[in-house]
């Protein structure tokens, strides 16, 4: 039996300054079972041709806009499937604010797309390798699809496959039905998936595929068949995450140097929160998948063997939330080490003081999902803290020396101008403490409970962002299955809107402000008034915000 050697692609636009975790893990499994594998990471050769800058703003454009898949829209399909004035005009266009850098660095990217895939095409030794995988997570997916027809088209032999974000559930059943030249889609955690499947292939005997969990198949004349998913059980069990394909990638292209990058690392998959409850924006846990953790000494020997082999490099917590034995186990210990490693983490705004001395103690980073300074929003989203839990985190923070990244968001059903004013009034008040990095609007995402729940909350009935009309060439009801953004009905007041430019104005502001203060607590002399009278907009009289 020869097991085939293994290719997996990062494809743009994943980030550059740190290496893929998934494709990492997942390479290290292979190794351990003696299988061949390497990691192609596109992503740095593309951003090398497009320039660092110009990179970062084709990845970081407005989500709705699917702008780095756009960019390869032409190069996947062999021709535009809508004019791209229409796109430039009513899709990226007002979206942008009025950044002509933004969008010309999309049309540039559009413009090397093709030539890009080609290229890869030649220079990669795609005969020595059986499999080629594909890990598609944000917006990937049209130029790993792109690049995986042109490789199927001239190297037939090769067995393709896709899994990750873009790839779960109805997602990747779809995309594997309309997307002929991938031979296999695996959903879900594919940390024992995959190894499986390759070792089945190896045997050339077509049997035994339905013991791979997450996977759908097409097997000559058969239908399309889909097997469950299956979570990964013992953490502790998997291998050390491999980072050396990306740092020889980085080493081939100067010009992409800046800060070393970071190292990402995890140490829980789920969420414990969403267990409990979730946060109604949240599409980063899908319901019924359970929390799992890695052990204590687990954890404090993969960051070892991180920082030995890549000494001097941020290490990156990738979990959503660290789980409270993170904070009382492993950040203890770390606070004691004197060549302890920079490292950040999420954290909950309800943290403990004790935990946020340690945290300080290890020197350590936080981004903490605050999302809004009014107790009313706070509810809409289901956060399970108040505004005053949220300034007391600031506050701590700013106290005890830990940076702390942090976002505004608004325009969930339910809001009112009170909820906006009131946060432009208290922001006045804290100069002293670390302002947002941005103000965003709340956007629908697939397995979010303001998606599933989008009517009884407001928003009316989702339907697939217009940007994916241009990118595929597939019925609504397809687009529909294989969305991830969605629009809605719900529009914010004219009142309500100037409310939240003012608050976006009052963080603007927020940043260039400076100086001492003191943060004090009053109480008021009989109830406090509801922050909003009357219904929430969209909601059947006689309901109430969640």
């Amino acid at each position: 039996m020869r097991v085939p050697k293994v290719l997996l692609v990062c494809s743009p636009y994943a980030s550059i300054d740190r290496p893929a975790l998934g494709v990492s893990l997942l390479k290290a499994q292979l190794l351990r079972l003696d299988i061949a594998c390497d990691v192609a990471y596109l992503n740095v050769g593309f951003a090398g041709r497009l320039g660092r800058d110009e990179y970062a703003r084709v990845a970081e454009a407005p989500c709705l806009a699917l702008a780095g898949d756009w960019t390869f829209a032409r190069a996947l399909w062999d021709r535009d499937l809508l004019d791209p004035r229409s796109y430039i005009e009513e899709v990226l266009g007002p979206m942008s604010d009025g950044c002509r850098d933004g969008v010309q660095a999309v049309l540039r990217a559009r413009s090397l797309a093709p030539a890009f895939i080609e290229a890869v095409l030649h220079e990669l030794p795609w005969t020595e390798y059986g499999v080629v995988g594909f890990s598609s997570s944000a917006f990937q997916n049209v130029a790993a699809l792109g690049l995986a027809r042109r490789v199927k088209e001239t190297f037939p032999a090769i067995t393709i496959v896709f899994g990750g974000q873009n790839w779960y559930g109805k997602l990747g059943r779809t995309l594997h039905r309309l997307m002929p030249f991938v031979d296999f889609a695996l959903s879900g955690e594919a940390d024992d998936s995959l190894p499986r499947l390759i070792q089945l292939l190896a045997q050339d005997s077509g049997g035994g595929l339905d013991s791979v969990p997450g996977l759908s198949s097409r097997r000559a004349r058969n239908p399309q068949r889909a097997t469950p998913e299956l979570p990964t059980g013992d953490l502790d069990g998997l291998a050390d995450p491999d980072y050396s394909d990306f740092f020889d990638w980085r080493a081939r292209d100067t010009s992409l140097s800046s800060d070393p990058p970071v190292l990402p690392m995890e140490t829980s998959r789920g969420c414990w929160w969403a267990c409990r409850r979730g946060c109604s924006f949240c599409a980063l846990n899908r319901r019924g998948i359970a929390y799992r953790t890695k052990s204590r000494d687990r954890i404090l020997l993969e960051m070892d063997g991180l920082v030995k082999r890549w000494p001097g490099h941020p290490i990156e917590i990738v979990d959503n939330i660290v789980s409270p034995g993170f904070l009382d186990e492993v950040v203890p210990r770390l606070a004691a080490r004197p060549d302890r490693p920079r490292i950040s983490f999420k954290v909950r705004p309800d943290t403990p003081l004790r935990r946020l001395r340690s945290i300080a103690t290890a020197n350590a980073s936080l981004m903490c999902g605050i999302e809004s300074l009014s107790d009313n929003v706070l509810a809409l989203m289901d956060k399970g803290v108040t505004s005053l839990q949220n300034v007391t985190f600031l506050e701590r923070c700013r106290s005890l020396g830990i940076p702390v990244d942090w976002n505004l968001l608004y325009g969930a059903p339910g809001e009112c101008p009170e909820d906006y004013t009131s946060q432009v009034e208290l922001i006045a008040s804290l100069p002293f403490l670390e302002p947002p990095d941005a103000v965003a609007p709340i956007i629908l995402e697939r397995g979010s409970a303001m998606w599933r729940e989008s009517a009884e909350r407001g928003f009316g009935t989702p339907r697939p962002a217009a940007a994916y009309r241009h990118v595929y060439p597939f019925a609504e009801a397809d687009l529909a299955d294989i969305a991830f953004f969605f629009e809605h009905d719900y529009r914010m007041s004219f009142t309500l809107s100037l409310r939240v430019a003012q608050l976006v104005r009052a963080v603007r502001a927020w940043r260039v402000r400076t100086g001492p203060a003191e943060l004090s607590r009053e109480s008021r002399q009989g109830p406090a008034p509801s922050p909003c009278l009357g219904f929430a907009p969209g909601l059947p009289e006689g309901s109430r915000p969640h």
